[in-house]
């Protein structure tokens, strides 16, 4: 026997070393090891015998499918060699199988004929071959050429999740036994409004936002029946007003009165929904008047002493449109006697009741009696007192609040005041837009 060392190494240590390159790398625990689907992995980690870094890639592992992957272990040593390992991990189903609703199981027979033979989109598939008998089982898009975009290998199961907007042809094929397979059914192509799932989640194609006093209709294309319904939270109570059903639609004329944020949820699956926007109308700032309230006088400049320094609003009866502001503390001393804020809007329906908040700032603790008003302003005549706050005796910011329902036979453009005086003198005031949407 020739000597197969001394043809190109020295001795047997070198031959070693340029043969079995890279960090030797030891796996903690089993080389293969056991899952349940759906639970997380923990994965037991790898050592380097030089103390090199270990990457690890679980890049090829899938613990929502039941099968075999393999994850890699990989180190890199100082003279830039590379050596990896691989670990297996079986994935098993639990005691009680319960698949998340994304997740459809197909299995093959011996002949390959599927369980299923509609592919729905957004949803995760497990092909299961293990009925084959060696035959293995392969996707097309074409017929001809193997999918391997968003696929997942495993020795008897193959993953792949549809994306959500899914609309081509779809084959099956026997990479070792010609002339067996078939074609899947597929969805049909999407139009505006038509029910699909995206990645599991339930969608409107080309529907994100509704405009309030709209009618829009959602419908279910081929295969994706499921019951829908719109909601104020993900699995919260349905909505009525406005909504007709049918077996395979759902029509909505969408009443004013809607949150800014609605879901379009399904009945028989938990959290699968997904947020619909429904704006209001931007409100155009109030042309705010330039009188004060009645009885007051404006000018007076001791404001270095005391000062409105901002207003919070909230509309209690329902969070609709810009339904608060809070710009306590915008003003400080030192600062105009008159100031209006008519880019800060609170809106609001006929028959909605605000909290108002104003904060004022004292620099003096004098006995003197000081008022703080709050007033509204309905777009015609003049100023209406709401609120009246005889002044404590106290330095520093305090908050006074007050609550103004609005009528319900008002709507349009309108004012909120607050005055800080003594006697019959303005030291400040403050006015703000409070925009009533009409209903009608």
């Amino acid at each position: 026997m020739s000597n197969i060392i001394s043809a190109d190494f020295d001795t047997p240590e070198e031959y070693i070393k340029e043969t079995n390159v890279g960090p030797i790398i030891t796996l903690n625990g089993d080389r293969t090891v056991t899952t349940i689907a759906g639970e997380a992995y923990t994965d037991l980690g790898a050592t380097a015998d030089g103390g090199e870094e270990v990457t690890l890639d679980t890049s090829n592992l899938d613990t929502n499918a039941v099968g075999t992957y393999t994850v890699s272990y990989s180190a890199t040593d100082t003279e830039d060699y590379t050596r990896v390992e691989n670990r297996f991990v079986k994935v098993v189903a639990p005691a009680v199988w319960n698949p998340t609703y994304r997740t459809i199981s197909v299995i093959l027979t011996d002949k390959l004929v599927p369980s299923a033979t509609y592919i729905s989109r957004g949803r995760k598939y497990i092909f299961d071959f293990s009925q084959t008998r060696g035959k293995g089982f392969k996707l097309s898009l074409d017929g001809t050429t193997e999918l391997t975009d968003g696929v997942i290998e495993a020795e008897t199961t193959l993953v792949y999740t549809t994306p959500g907007d899914f609309s081509s042809n779809l084959y099956y094929y026997s990479p070792n036994t010609p002339n067996i397979g078939g074609e899947f059914d597929t969805p049909d192509p999407l139009i505006y409004g038509t029910i699909y799932f995206d990645s599991g989640i339930l969608k409107a194609y080309q529907i994100t936002e509704l405009e309030r006093g709209n009618t829009y209709t959602f419908s279910f294309s081929t295969g994706e029946q499921t019951t829908i319904a719109l909601s104020n939270s993900l699995n919260g109570d349905n909505l009525t007003e406005g909504i007709t059903s049918t077996p395979t639609s759902l029509t909505v004329v969408v009443p004013w009165d809607y949150l800014e944020t609605i879901f379009l949820k399904s009945i028989d699956i938990p959290n699968i929904g997904s947020s619909l926007s429904v704006p209001f109308p931007s409100p155009e700032p109030t042309n705010i008047p330039t009188s004060v309230p009645p009885g007051l006088s404006a000018g007076y400049d001791e404001t270095d002493y005391q000062v409105i320094s901002g207003l919070y609003a909230y509309n209690d009866t329902r969070q609709f449109g810009s339904y608060t502001f809070d710009n306590r503390g915008a003003t400080g001393l030192n600062s105009a006697t008159i100031i209006s804020y008519p880019d800060l809007i609170v809106q609001a329906l006929p028959g909605d009741t605000i909290t108002f908040t104003a904060r004022v700032y004292r620099y003096f603790t004098s006995g003197l009696n000081y008022t703080l008003d709050m007033w509204y302003w309905f777009g015609s005549g003049g100023w209406t007192n709401f609120r009246s706050q005889p002044w404590v005796i106290q330095a520093g910011n305090t908050d006074v609040t007050g609550q103004l329902t609005i009528p319900s036979d008002k709507s349009g453009n309108f004012a909120i005041a607050v005055s800080y005086r003594y006697s019959s003198i303005a030291w400040n005031v403050r006015k703000y837009s409070l925009h009533v949407i009409d209903p009608n």
